[in-house]
Parts: C-alpha cells; sequence; structure tokens
C-alpha cells in the first residue's frame, strides 16, 4: 500500500495534472499568489532530482523557459498571469 501511495505522490507531483505541467500553486509554495525566484529555482531542482530518480531523462530542460522569460514585467516574480501567458505561448 505504502509503495502505491509513493507511486501515486511521485506521479502527480512530476507529471502534475494534464502531463508534465506544473500548476502555479505546485510553484507558489507560500500562496503569495506570486512566484519568487527562489520557489522557482527550488521546484526546478527538485522537480530535476525527482526525474533523475525515476530514471526519466529531461531532455528539454535545457529549452525551459528561464525566470526572467517568465517575469515579463520585470518586477522580481511571476504573477499567475505571466505564467499563463507563457504556458499559451508554449502550446500547453
Amino acid at each position: 500500500m505504502k509503495k502505491i501511495l509513493l507511486l501515486s505522490v511521485t506521479a502527480g507531483f512530476l507529471f502534475g495534472f494534464g502531463g508534465m505541467r506544473p500548476s502555479f500553486n505546485a510553484i507558489d509554495k507560500n500562496g503569495d499568489r506570486k512566484i519568487s525566484k527562489s520557489e522557482f529555482n527550488r521546484f526546478k531542482a527538485k522537480r530535476s532530482s525527482m526525474m533523475e530518480r525515476a530514471g526519466r531523462m529531461m531532455k528539454h530542460a535545457k529549452r525551459a523557459p528561464s525566470f526572467s522569460r517568465l517575469d515579463s514585467n520585470g518586477d522580481g516574480f511571476i504573477s499567475r498571469s505571466e505564467f499563463n501567458t507563457m504556458r499559451r505561448m508554449m502550446g500547453r
């Protein structure tokens, strides 16, 4: 039973809802409705580590948008609007 639960939790984190797309809330850990650079970097590192442990290669990790690219207004945070705009631009 524990293995099944762990697999479900791991799959949920790795794939999110609707495939490999993380949700805004999965990255915004403190719930302040904006993603800081540290939240963004922690999420990327954790996701990369989990993918590696699961034996999955992240072939396109280098093509993932950078924090500064997502933060289109340059205020130091990624808003939900900025996040959704980039997701639409990437066809996700």
